[in-house]
């Protein structure tokens, strides 16, 4: 199908056959240019002498400048190529001055067929019929045009022939209704037979270009599955690793019965390894349920500042080992919300941990937070790492997917961080954003809605990052 102006509505599918309709009509208006200027020429000829000059001049200008007009008409369609809308309105252009065509056309002989003998008035009968009927493939493209064109030229020709009297001119007359019938109907068929191959293949072209759509998601589908087992055979096997090596170690007491300091550190690789292990786990679930809309949330009061400064002490030691700054809100005031304690420490914790992989040393990251306009809060968390272009947050925000670039490819992590995060934020009602540019750092927005305000105040003590 054509292709559509951005600011413009879609055009549905019989407003789009009616545009390769008129299209059609347009197309075959370019043979009738050329033909039509010879028509009027042989007209003007053939009966030249027979009929008052004067009327013979007054008729072969009207037709010659509707005729000019005609192909100059042709010419900017050729050139201007008009699509969607605006082709629409090219049908009524093609209906309007075929109309006044044709009305020219047929008034030959109602003005000259008295004057003329029997073989000239045949002569004139025949060359109007004959361009009618080679015309109606032309008009049979425009309903309007086909049902109005062959009578305004066929039926003046009639009357014409039923008022000069005589044996055979009244049998004429009948017979030339009877043709412009014809001709209508015949017509009407030829535009039903187009516009029904005109939607065939419309919708033929309509389904190739969803089954491509279907096989490209499929291809990225199958592409990021692949990536996702790459990377989760990574992440799974190195905590597994850990834990089945270390554990190994003590029971079969390698390090010596004595040695409960070295075991003790081992205990704690352990159990670490293990959280990270589980961490991955929740995460693929919480995504496996986001996918099939089984993630529910347990809502409770809960107070922002203290959240946020829950999160920060969590992530303490981590900053600390990256050599990462880690900043809390400047501000002193607070918010208490209504929303899944959870989740809402998974969002922050995932922006947080986030921001930090991809922030060389010496850097910093923070989290702060405010009122919006309309009445809700925003959390952000912003880090001056290495930063994305717009394509490369197009991808991060897609599950499964990661980032390989910056000063470390190596990062670890399953690319299920940002879309997890933009999956609860908008499990809460709120709203998702990202801003990054290469070499200016990152920044996520979390934007909840004012229904999830329950008030605001300010604490009497703030912690520390």
């Amino acid at each position: 199908m054509k292709a559509q102006s951005t600011n413009e509505m879609p055009l549905t599918l019989d407003q789009n056959v009616e545009t390769e309709l008129i299209g059609l009509t347009w197309r075959n208006a370019t043979t009738a240019a050329i033909i039509w200027p010879l028509l009027v020429g042989g007209m003007y000829f053939g009966i030249a002498g027979k009929v008052p000059t004067l009327g013979l001049w007054v008729w072969a200008g009207a037709m010659s400048a509707l005729v000019a007009f005609r192909i100059a008409i042709v010419v900017a369609w050729h050139i201007g190529k008009p699509q969607g809308r605006r082709r629409l309105r090219w049908g009524w252009y093609n209906f309007a001055i075929m109309l006044l065509i044709m009305a020219v056309w047929g008034a030959t002989a109602p003005v000259f067929l008295h004057q003329l003998e029997p073989l000239r008035q045949a002569f004139v009968l025949i060359l109007i019929c004959g361009t009618l009927g080679a015309s109606v493939a032309a008009f049979s493209s425009h309903r309007l045009t086909m049902l109005i064109a062959p009578p305004a030229a066929l039926l003046p020709a009639a009357a014409a022939s039923a008022m000069m009297g005589g044996e055979t001119l009244p049998i004429l007359a009948a017979l030339l209704v009877l043709y412009c019938g014809y001709l209508v109907r015949v017509g009407m068929e030829l535009h039903r037979t187009s516009k029904s191959e005109i939607r065939l293949r419309l919708e033929r072209s309509e389904m190739v270009d969803k089954l491509s759509a279907a096989r490209d998601a499929a291809e990225q589908a199958n592409e990021a599955k692949s990536l996702f087992l790459a990377n989760m055979s990574h992440e799974l096997r190195t905590p597994l690793n850990a834990i089945m090596g270390f554990s190994e170690m003590i029971e079969l007491g390698i390090l010596g019965k004595e040695n409960g300091a070295r075991q003790t550190e081992y205990a704690k690789l352990i159990h670490g390894s293990g959280a990270h292990l589980l961490d991955l786990i929740n995460d693929l679930l919480d995504v496996s349920k986001a996918e099939a809309g089984k993630l529910d949330l347990h809502e409770e009061e809960l107070d922002l500042g203290e959240l946020v400064d829950n999160c920060l002490q969590l992530l303490a030691p981590a900053a600390d080992k990256a050599k990462v700054h880690l900043e809390g809100p400047a501000s002193k005031q607070t918010f208490k919300l209504n929303a899944d304690d959870r989740k809402l420490r998974q969002i922050l914790i995932n922006l947080l941990s986030n921001a930090m992989k991809f922030t060389p040393e010496g850097g910093s990251v923070s989290i702060s937070y405010a009122g919006n306009p309309d009445g809700g809060v925003t959390i952000s968390v912003a880090d001056s790492g290495i930063g994305m272009t717009p394509e490369q947050l197009e991808k991060a925000m897609q599950p499964f997917v990661r980032i390989e670039q910056g000063y470390d490819s190596n990062v670890q992590g399953t690319g299920l961080g940002l879309p997890l995060s933009k999956t609860l934020t908008e499990l809460h009602g709120g709203r998702f954003e990202m801003q990054s540019a290469p070499g200016k750092g990152t920044t996520a927005f979390v934007h909840l809605p004012a229904e999830r305000l329950i008030e605001m105040k300010t604490p009497r003590k703030r912690a520390a990052a």
